[in-house]
């Protein structure tokens, strides 16, 4: 037993299936460090954490807790061990105060008697003496900003004996300063012997932060680093891979190109939510995607573009100054919508397929829903996006999630627009799936190069698979901007985690 190691996984395999997902995982986490577990979208974080932390079981191979092998059959489990794991949402109670939150699951007191007075002294002496901050004790948490509340979730996993804290993205949506105080916080806690586990896409981060990083991809270990031998050009590499080097999109099929070169729609100078004087333009006839890290703030321009938010600063013009008041507005003036997740903000679950696909525009005659035109008008576009699965009887829930996706694009396939605007294009929706709405998309522009397409998303192969022009957003900022035709997949990966940037104004060629 090597008493200088908290935590070693050795060949560990997870399967679903036929899907490796894990392949020969092995890292060791020593005592008194932070250890960053990186890797893309895919690349198997997440399931290594969920095995850490109890969720789920490996396929093969072992994992040595304090020198002996653990086999979590629960969360609760690997709790009571000390394995102790923060996601981005917190499981936390708003309504109740912090030192509550702090001790809701165990109360300090004697003979089943709650002693506040001492709960509160407890949970001031956590957060003073243990974590070197100050918190209001007696505060509500639902008052505080989310970077206190995280401090809060800290502390409470002190008042469990924590031996090995797992950090999901904990600086995600923190600003600098904020993230600072976090940063203080973890080294605070490593002098006291506490190992840290981070998962973070902020290279930058990581590079300052820790003190061991362990990068995957693939499923398998792609490199491993200490805090005197990397940095950010030596993790995105390893993250990247070889494979994205090589890879440009002249490998794409770019027939459906027009050669207009018309500007459809402009963001000039717009600050809004996260967003921070960003400018970008929409041509006609082209597929323009916006992507980042969660919260980089892409997301916020499907937003702006459909009519949802309105700018705080800066102007959106199509065909002139526009200032859309809602979604209605944004639709009556020919910019449509598909929400990225389409069982909130998409299809009518109990409603037939020929309903939502037709909602957008029912066919009436004498004011009445002539039910036979819907009928005829549906059989044409579930023919023409070939949507699996249709009959007449069925409800939309009836069918799959790459065809349910297929539905909503048809449902604005019936009337006139400009832009359409559609975010996470194909989330949860198979490969098979995904590749069919990627060439519905491309046959859109083709067969009416007045039309544009906004596609908004954190998949970043995909937008690369099917946009011609990349807007990559940091922080807030554009941080690059790429014509796919004549870029790699590696260098927007770059920009995406916080690489080389270029300048967005010649970016984009014709």
């Amino acid at each position: 037993m090597n008493d200088s190691i908290v935590l070693e996984v050795d060949s560990v395999d997870k399967q679903y299936g036929n899907n490796k997902v894990l392949k020969g995982i092995s890292l060791q986490i020593h005592k008194n460090s932070i250890h960053a577990i990186l890797g893309a979208n895919g690349a198997g974080k997440s399931t290594l954490v969920n095995i850490l932390s109890g969720v789920t079981t490996p396929t093969r191979g072992t994992v040595l807790f304090q020198g002996r092998p653990v086999a979590f059959s629960s969360p609760r489990e690997a709790r009571d061990l000390g394995i102790l794991t923060m996601h981005q949402e917190l499981d936390l109670m708003p309504n109740l105060t912090v030192w509550e939150n702090l001790f809701v699951e165990k109360f300090p007191g004697r003979f089943g008697l709650l002693n506040r007075r001492e709960a509160m002294n407890l949970a001031k002496e956590i957060f003073v003496k243990q974590m070197g901050i100050t918190i209001p004790v007696l505060s509500k948490l639902k008052s505080l900003p989310v970077s206190q509340q995280q401090l809060v979730y800290l502390g409470k996993m002190l008042t469990k004996n924590a031996k090995l804290i797992i950090l999901d993205e904990p600086s995600a949506s923190l600003g600098e300063a904020e993230q600072e105080i976090l940063h203080e916080v973890m080294r605070k806690l490593k002098e006291q012997g506490i190992s840290m586990i981070l998962i973070s896409h902020k290279l930058d981060e990581v590079v300052k932060l820790c003190d061991e990083i362990t990068v995957l991809r693939d499923g398998t270990v792609s490199g491993r680093y200490n805090h005197s031998n990397v940095s950010v050009a030596k993790l995105i590499q390893s993250i990247v891979g070889p494979e994205a080097e090589k890879q440009t999109g002249h490998l794409q099929d770019t027939n459906h190109l027009p050669s207009t070169d018309e500007i459809a729609y402009e963001v000039e100078g717009v600050t809004s939510g996260p967003l921070t004087d960003v400018s970008l333009t929409l041509k006609r006839g082209r597929i323009t995607a916006v992507t980042g890290l969660a919260g980089a703030g892409h997301e916020q321009i499907s937003l702006l573009v459909s009519g949802i938010v309105a700018p705080t600063t800066g102007r959106l013009i199509f065909n002139e100054e526009y200032a859309p008041t809602s979604v209605r507005d944004a639709i009556r003036k020919g910019i449509v919508f598909i929400h990225a997740d389409r069982k909130i903000g998409g299809i009518f679950p109990n409603m037939s397929i020929d309903e939502n696909i037709m909602m957008s525009r029912l066919p009436r005659r004498f004011g009445m829903v002539n039910r036979t035109e819907v009928r005829s008008k549906t059989e044409e576009l579930v023919g023409r996006l070939s949507i699996a699965g249709y009959t007449s009887r069925k409800t939309i829930r009836q069918l799959s999630g790459g065809n349910q996706q297929k539905a909503l694009i048809a449902r604005w396939l019936h009337r006139d627009w400009d832009i359409l605007v559609c975010a996470e294009p194909t989330r949860g929706v198979d490969v098979s799936g995904r590749r069919e709405i990627h060439n519905l998309f491309k046959n859109i522009v083709r067969e009416n190069p007045s039309r544009a397409i906004l596609l908004s998303g954190d998949d970043v192969e995909e937008m690369f698979e099917v946009a011609d022009t990349i807007y990559v957003f940091h922080d807030g900022k554009i941080t690059g901007c790429f014509n796919v035709r004549e870029t790699k997949l590696s260098d927007v990966q770059s920009a995406v985690l916080g690489g080389n940037h270029n300048e967005c104004e010649t970016a984009y060629h014709k």
